[in-house]
């Protein structure tokens, strides 16, 4: 025989020993604690331990969990779970104020100013739109959306057109 197997062995005759010598299930393992007598205790102490001393003769099974507070529910790590959202209940909401959408306005101008020069006493203005290179004078249409009002004093003024509304480009200085 090997080391092993007589070392498996008296582990296996102490295990049978523990179990016949084991006490019977039957019998109570934990003893409830009795109180000593003569003491005095708040009044909250002593409301709590008169629960106690009922609920010592419950059988173990019968035993809760004390939370914190004495207010709250022990929880049941063996309740049934939902997985559904709870169809939440009616409660009368406020009605939501419409607040009137705001006027439409003109979209940013899409135009960038690359120069501007005078040829016979009329102003040009050259612009960049999208990948075009415009040539620009008063009275113009843009883009089949903008007209050009005015090119006064260092400022081009676009109305745009669906709107009607005026907006200003800024030449920058004089040539």
């Amino acid at each position: 025989m090997k080391r092993r197997h007589i070392v498996l062995g008296g582990l296996l005759w102490a295990t049978l020993a523990a179990v016949w010598f084991a006490p019977s299930p039957e019998k109570d393992i934990v003893a409830p604690q009795q109180r000593r007598s003569g003491t005095t205790a708040p009044a909250a102490v002593q409301a709590q331990a008169s629960k106690v001393s009922s609920a010592s003769d419950a059988s173990i099974g019968a035993l809760t969990f004390r939370l914190r507070d004495e207010g709250e529910t022990p929880a049941n790590p063996f309740a049934v779970m939902q997985w559904e959202m709870p169809v939440p209940k009616a409660v009368d909401k406020p009605v939501p104020v419409v607040e009137a959408p705001a006027p439409p306005q003109a979209p940013p101008l899409p135009f960038r100013v690359l120069g501007r020069y005078v040829e016979d006493g009329k102003d040009a203005v050259f612009l960049q739109y999208k990948d075009e290179n415009l040539v620009v004078r008063k009275g113009d249409v843009l883009a089949g959306q903008y007209k050009v009002e005015s090119l006064d004093s260092g400022q081009l003024t676009l109305v745009y057109l669906p709107l009607n509304e005026r907006q200003t480009l800024n030449l920058g200085a004089a040539n």
